[in-house]
């Protein structure tokens, strides 16, 4: 650390309290382990310093020996009991949870039932590796979430999808969304309704990454699961492309997603096309037909929670009938009850 950089450190305890005056001490005892010959700022300074003082909890994460008690006054004779571990470390980089604040769904203007959470697009494009500098195309682009946070990153950005609908978002005529602005109107135009398979899809991906990737360029992308999901053989592969790795999202019992992350390794041939899609999946039909059997199962599963919903619902229903008719009821028979009391009080002479 250079002498005229400025420096501060952050003081934090975790399963316990300190208080002001335990914190000088232990924070001057870190002081000589390392070069602060600068002045202390605690706004902006060039240098970060954490220091954590971890203690034992209960299984309901409450302090085993709480330094004050219920009315927080200090509890001396618990002073120093139940430290773990201290931990003193600098600041590489702080954590991006102002991006994630700051672009979280619920603040954009254009969203649909796809939409996919920014936390995720960020993984996916940190695993990119995008630069300023770099070009990212999404051909499954949807409402943009990923080109989104690409160009937060400075990227340049361009997408596709097989539904212009999605494309011409809440105007009528766009076709094409470009950095804020419209590119193009096509109102004749027929979305196309046939089917696109998955492992025609995931073929189709991996060919145009292998083709229109430059030589360490990469391909990140989200591929449904189920559990028993193995990736030397459920996951489609190229003779042009290197997995780097793998990662499981477990969404349900059985279901769950991964992201995929490859790099382009090997040059494009063009007259290598047909037979390298032909060893896309490693079990062949079999991994390919797997994949299929995953869209027919999230099928069925979305119809088992449709029927649970419409289930639950008929019930609350019928639960608000049974309400409804009881309390009907109930008023008939009030009603008699007053009508024959008037007829009694009418015949005895009395009102």
């Amino acid at each position: 650390m250079r002498k005229e950089e400025s420096w501060k450190i952050n003081f934090e305890t975790f399963g316990n309290k300190t208080t002001k005056g335990e914190q000088v001490p232990i924070m001057n005892h870190f002081i000589p382990s390392v070069d602060v010959g600068g002045k202390v700022k605690m706004k902006n300074p060039d240098v970060e310093y954490n220091l954590v003082m971890e203690y034992e909890v209960t299984v309901e994460g409450e302090p085993r020996y709480p330094r004050t008690d219920n009315e927080g006054r200090v509890v001396e004779g618990n002073k120093g009991k139940g430290l773990r571990a201290v931990y003193f470390s600098k600041l590489v980089s702080p954590g991006g949870r102002s991006h994630s604040d700051t672009y979280k769904l619920t603040n954009r203007l254009y969203l649909g039932p796809t939409s996919m959470d920014n936390e995720i697009s960020m993984l996916m494009c940190l695993s990119s590796l995008i630069t300023p500098s770099s070009y990212v195309c999404d051909p499954f682009v949807g409402t943009g979430s990923i080109l989104f946070t690409a160009s937060v990153m400075g990227a340049t950005t361009v997408g596709m999808d097989i539904d212009v609908r999605v494309l011409k978002g809440r105007k009528k005529g766009v076709d094409v969304i470009d950095g804020g602005r419209e590119v193009g109107t096509r109102e004749n135009h027929i979305v196309r309704t046939k089917v696109y398979e998955v492992s025609d899809v995931m073929s189709d991906l991996l060919t145009m990454a292998a083709r229109n990737l430059r030589m360490g360029g990469r391909l990140v992308y989200l591929i449904p699961t189920l559990r028993d999901f193995d990736e030397k053989v459920d996951l489609p592969s190229h003779e042009c492309l290197k997995l780097e790795w793998c990662c499981n999202q477990p969404l349900q019992l059985q279901l769950g997603r991964r992201m995929v992350v490859m790099t382009k390794v090997k040059e494009w041939k063009e007259e290598m096309m047909e037979v390298w899609r032909e060893r896309c999946w490693p079990m062949g039909e079999e991994s390919a037909n797997k994949v299929e059997r995953l869209r027919e199962q999230m099928g069925k599963e979305a119809e088992r929670k449709r029927k649970v919903l419409e289930e639950e619902k008929g019930v609350k229903e019928g639960n608000k009938t049974s309400k409804k008719a009881k309390r009907k009821i109930w008023g008939v028979e009030r009603n008699t009850v007053e009508v024959k009391k008037w007829e009694d009080d009418v015949e005895g002479g009395g009102g």
